[in-house]
């Protein structure tokens, strides 16, 4: 009997750990499903070049900025870490493709639902740029809308720690 009971607590605090361990890192299993024609995070910059090949050099420098990869005739954007050197961060504005579920020309509505369903929280609205930010742990979330609600660009962001002690 004590057997049992043993197992079974065993049991229980495996589910529980589990259960914990797992509401912490889910954040990066929605990372790890974001892929926008290939594009993933945590891409290396190789990858990438490999995929859609060489950017425009001239869009893609922004002081600053670090470095970008801008490929405007497929209407996507990506941004790699300054010391990871991976994609951190993708941002689209061609309808055709979308980021967890969430792309351009979708109503400002229906996306917000989306974001809070997987347990996004607002965190920024800026009435002048008609932008919103939502965050859940290291994944950063933004739309920018026209003034009819209807999104024109979806970004999503990887926050990198040492990134964003970086002064420039």
């Amino acid at each position: 009997m004590r057997k049992k009971i043993y197992m079974v607590a065993f049991f229980l605090l495996v589910v529980v750990i589990a259960g914990v361990v797992g509401k912490q890192y889910d954040y990066l299993y929605l990372a790890n499903k974001i892929n926008v024609n290939g594009l993933e995070l945590f891409m290396k910059e190789k990858e990438v070049i490999e995929l859609f090949g060489e950017e425009d050099s001239e869009v893609s420098y922004c002081m600053g900025c670090g470095p970008n990869m801008y490929y405007k005739n497929l209407g996507i954007f990506a941004r790699l870490s300054e010391t990871k050197q991976y994609v951190k961060d993708i941002k689209i504005t061609n309808p055709k493709y979308d980021i967890l579920g969430i792309k351009p020309n979708q109503n400002i509505t229906k996306a917000q639902n989306l974001l809070e369903e997987m347990g996004f929280k607002l965190i920024d609205s800026d009435p002048i740029r008609l932008s919103y930010q939502y965050q859940k742990k290291k994944l950063t979330f933004e739309m920018i809308i026209d003034k009819q609600g209807v999104i024109k660009s979806v970004q999503v962001e990887y926050q990198v720690k040492k990134d964003n002690n970086i002064i420039y």
